[in-house]
């Protein structure tokens, strides 16, 4: 069977060379002439063999392998880029698609997020104070606020007119008396955890602008005032805006890592392909000749 597949591919590539006469058959024919004898007419003088057209012959077509390695490097860069690689176009476009998309989606919700932040900040920088909050504590726990509020300054922003240290201390010590909903010690301004705790814990109803009928029964019970609702609310949306964010960036993760395993199950796919060619493979000869072999092939790369 093989050499009749032999066989068949020189006849087919004997009479496809003499119909077209490319140039290394054109130099030998003008040469030597054509004697009838294959076995000799497929013989050329070395020297009169182009190297270039020599190599072009040798490894034309030979089939190319694909790196499965080098096919996941570049879509776990670029998703996408490895399915060009392997010449698997429409995945490809998908992977693009739903990368663009993925950043699209992180950077709007992002961008959502950080507005809804500063906009509740701002409320809260205008509607809570903390000399409000301290002030409320000694009106209606009946403990001793003195040299807490240490400025009256009404040109300072509230945060800096209390000694932060000294009313944590007290914080800490209605804590630990009977439950009174004092569980937290609030952390100093701007930290993130400053801006959850006082729209988070009733504790800290007492601060709000609108809070004046707020009294200690009122903790326990989670009778909030309606700026203090409506901060919550405020804060939970931005959280939500962060929360499409994070999931937009982990799925950007997951494309990268499937499209990398995609590329690389498709360059298997490529190099699993049968792949089947004839070229003429120059053999040098004794006496300086160079013989044109013809070669088929049937491979299956894996």
């Amino acid at each position: 069977m093989k050499a009749m597949l032999l066989l068949a591919t020189a006849l087919v590539v004997f009479q496809a060379g003499a119909q077209r006469k490319p140039e290394f058959w054109t130099v030998h024919q003008e040469s030597q002439g054509l004697t009838g004898s294959l076995e000799h007419d497929m013989m050329i003088p070395g020297g009169l063999l182009d190297p270039n057209i020599q190599d072009s012959l040798a490894a034309g077509a030979s089939p190319g392998r694909k790196s499965a390695l080098t096919a996941a490097a570049y879509s776990i860069l670029i998703p996408g880029a490895g399915q060009v690689y392997t010449e698997n176009y429409i995945p490809s476009a998908l992977f693009v698609v739903a990368e663009v998309a993925l950043w699209v989606t992180y950077s709007r919700y992002e961008k959502k997020g950080d507005n809804q932040t500063s906009a509740f900040e701002n409320y809260a920088d205008g509607k809570w104070s903390v000399v409000r909050y301290v002030q409320w504590i000694g009106k209606y726990m009946h403990v001793d606020t003195s040299g807490i509020i240490v400025s009256a300054n009404p040109s300072l922003p509230p945060w800096q007119q209390v000694d932060w240290a000294k009313m944590n201390a007290l914080e800490g010590e209605l804590g630990q008396m009977s439950d009174n909903g004092f569980t937290h010690e609030l952390p100093t301004r701007p930290t993130e955890s400053y801006y959850e705790l006082i729209g988070k814990y009733p504790q800290y109803g007492g601060g709000w602008i609108d809070a004046g009928y707020y009294t200690p029964p009122d903790i326990l019970s989670s009778n909030v005032s309606p700026d203090f609702l409506f901060y919550s609310q405020m804060r939970g949306d931005a959280n939500s805006f962060y929360n499409v964010a994070t999931t937009a960036a982990y799925v950007i993760v997951a494309n990268h890592i499937l499209s990398a395993l995609e590329a690389a199950w498709s360059a298997a796919r490529f190099n699993s392909t049968l792949k089947a060619g004839a070229r003429l493979d120059p053999v040098r000869r004794p006496d300086g000749l160079v013989e044109m072999v013809p070669t088929a092939t049937i491979s299956i790369a894996f």
